[in-house]
């Protein structure tokens, strides 16, 4: 029975392997892709301190107080506030407050920058309508009224793609979105989740001093702002980064693997931080929750409760490896309610603890050499 586990668990992980060495070659393209945009537009439009870029949204804005290029014009929210309870993301983090269906705009918990990267945007911020080009910031704090989604055009023939940012409790997730006349499209595949408590500092401190509006208020963001979009670059390039990140929506591509058990481990892979329930991932594969449960014991000799934990270790050796987190961060990302139990389950697979896990790999062990 034991030589039958420890088998199957061998040719789970082997799989696994597969998948990872296929995410990787996906995300060395994508990072191209964003140190590009960071190297040619955001970071060159920063150094140029004679210019002035940033935009802070205010429930009371004024045209006087934008920067050259940006215009407002009234916009009345329509519908009622619609206050939203329990939706959770990342790190169990609480994101949407509430949101205006009728007016396409919403209230978060974090704070957000948008950066218009090319073509004129128009961008609904409360009781405002911003127009705005190529080299523009905005800073919104939480809970500032904004919209929700895409197209950030109003023109047919107008276009333009925006970077965002998220600063989460542990790390920063950046994204595209291009829209075209009516089509939007939120780039997933541009999506990263950089883990670096340094960057969330930094761009919490910039909302701060932009929120409080004092004065040469505008200077001391703007030198933020560069080092903010300075040290992304860096851990981008240095591949510290996650790729997709948790804005994803990660869709499961049926080309990507002729077989069940592939489309599983890739599903897993890219979707292993989320608080999954068995009912939900089995609609997602257009199965019953008894069908889908049966379908995976058959293709790959094991629970879907046991590749989910599979996974989710996999994916927190990877960050105590590659990130600074502590242990109850990885935890709270990865969906466990209780660290403790995680730390048990962490040891109990890997033969260690976290913290001799992150000792032994900086020390150049191999896993052979410490695994029970």
């Amino acid at each position: 029975m034991f030589h039958k586990i420890r088998h199957t668990l061998r040719h789970v992980l082997i799989k696994f392997s597969r998948v990872e060495r296929i995410w990787q070659t996906r995300k060395d393209e994508d990072m191209k892709s964003m140190l590009q945009i960071l190297n040619s537009s955001v970071i060159p439009w920063l150094a140029d301190s004679g210019q002035r870029r940033l935009i802070v949204a205010r429930p009371s804005m004024t045209e006087d107080a934008l920067p050259e290029g940006a215009v407002l014009s009234p916009h009345k929210m329509k519908g009622k506030r619609v206050i939203l309870k329990g939706q959770r993301k990342l790190a169990n983090q609480r994101i949407v407050v509430a949101e205006w269906p009728e007016a396409n705009q919403h209230e978060i918990a974090l704070p957000k920058l948008a950066c218009i990267v090319s073509g004129r945007a128009e961008y609904l911020l409360g009781e405002n309508s911003l127009h705005c080009g190529p080299g523009h910031f905005i800073l919104i704090p939480p809970r500032m009224p904004h919209q929700r989604s895409g197209p950030f055009v109003q023109l047919p023939d107008n276009s333009c793609t925006i970077l965002f940012a998220y600063a989460y409790r542990h790390g920063i997730n950046c994204w595209f979105s291009d829209s075209q006349g009516k089509l939007h499209v939120n780039n997933q595949s541009n999506n990263h989740l950089i883990p670096n408590t340094t960057a969330v500092q930094i761009f919490n401190l910039m909302m701060e001093e932009a929120i409080a509006g004092n004065e040469a208020y505008e200077t001391v963001c703007n030198g933020l702002l560069s080092a903010f979009f300075a040290l992304i670059t860096r851990e981008i390039r240095n591949g510290h980064y996650m790729h997709p990140g948790p804005k994803a929506e990660h869709e499961i591509s049926l080309t990507s693997h002729t077989n069940f058990a592939g489309q599983i481990q890739e599903y897993l892979d890219l979707n292993c931080h989320k608080p999954l329930r068995l009912a939900e991932v089995a609609s997602h594969f257009y199965m019953s929750t008894s069908q889908f449960a049966r379908r995976v014991r058959q293709e790959t000799d094991s629970t879907f409760g046991e590749l989910l934990i599979i996974a989710r270790v996999e994916r927190a050796k990877k960050l105590l490896r590659e990130t600074d987190w502590t242990f109850d961060a990885i935890s709270s990302h990865l969906s466990f309610r209780s660290s403790s139990y995680f730390l048990a389950l962490f040891h109990q697979r890997t033969g260690c603890t976290s913290v001799e896990y992150r000792r032994r790999q900086a020390a150049g062990q191999t896993e052979s050499q410490y695994e029970k």
